[in-house]
Order: C-alpha cells, then structure tokens, then sequence
C-alpha cells in the first residue's frame, strides 16, 4: 500500500535494538513524527543520514516532532554498533522488510538507478567524517521513503526516493512542520 498525504498509517508492532513497540505508542509522544525509511546501518550513506539526524536532533525536538528511522538491519547489530553511542531517536529495525513491502518502498534493479545528483558528494562527506561501510544486511538496492505523521495518525507528508540519499532532512522536516502550523 502505497502511502499518500492524508492517509491513515495503520498501527504496527516493531521491534527496536532495545524492545519491542507500537507506532501508535510512539504518536502519542508528540505532535509530529519523521517516519525515515533508509536501508541498513552498516550503509554509509545511511550512516552519514543517521549522523547528521544525531547532530541537528534538537531542532527536531524544538519543532515537537519526532524520529524514527526503518532499517533493514538485525537488532542485535543494530545495539552492538550503537553501544557507545546511544540515539536520541528510535531506530526500527525490519530485517525481513515487512514494512518497506507493506509500505511498497522498493529496491531498483541496478547501482546505476541509485545515483543522484549529489550521492558522491555525500558519499565524499562520509569519507570526511572517518565513516566506514560496516556489514551488508538485506537489499542493496534498496530506495529510502520519508514521511511525516501527526499524532492521529494522519500522513501530513509523504515522499518515496527516487534515490539512496533521496530523504528529507532535519531542516526539510522543520519546513513541513511550519506548514502545518
């Protein structure tokens, strides 16, 4: 099912490094949730999204929104990587994908497809940064998603990537959240 600006997200159960949870525990929390789909932590780019989420977090938090980033990645991985740096935000972890094919948030077919205007330059700022790819973890060719979600559960935003750094960042989500004021 395709997500569309003002549907409804269904309730689903996920499990994080740390326990299991619903999305409708998670809305209640505040008045807007970032729902980012990226592909796995081991991704660089993916790594260089969740850095850059980590470091502009509290003007997330100063807006009442927020986060919680999908990805494909086990648990257990998931809590080895993060044990010296625990997230202000929520990272879901959906190994089997089951949320990005509930959601259609598909893979393309070639590397070739994933490439954007800027993936090398922010491929370039992850090498800056000293990030390394870690472990491989469900589908490379994956395509990330962002959505915004307000408390009801209403999709005020949705955005499927056309490529692998095609996601909403802190500064995009502030912008929709002054919108919806």
């Amino acid at each position: 099912m395709i997500l569309h600006e003002g549907n409804l997200i269904d309730n689903f159960l996920f499990q994080t490094p740390y326990e299991e949870n619903s999305l409708s525990n998670i809305l209640k929390k505040k008045k807007y949730t970032a729902l980012i789909f990226l592909r796995y932590y081991g991704c660089t780019l993916c790594q260089l999204q969740i850095h850059q989420f980590l470091i502009n977090y509290k003007k997330l938090e100063e807006n009442d929104v927020q986060l919680l980033v999908v990805l494909q990645s086990n648990p257990s991985l998931v809590k080895h990587e993060l044990e010296k740096n625990e997230l202000p935000f929520t990272i879901i972890c959906d190994p089997e994908m089951k949320l990005y094919k509930k959601y259609d948030i598909f893979p393309v077919n070639s590397k070739q497809e994933m490439l954007g205007s800027k993936t090398l330059e922010k491929i370039e700022m992850a090498k800056q940064l000293g990030l390394q790819h870690g472990e491989y973890e469900g589908d490379e060719m994956q395509l990330p998603a962002s959505f915004l979600v307000g408390q009801d559960g209403k999709i005020l935003y949705a955005h499927y990537g056309t490529f692998v750094d095609d996601v909403l960042d802190t500064d995009a989500i502030i912008d929709l959240v002054k919108k919806e004021k």
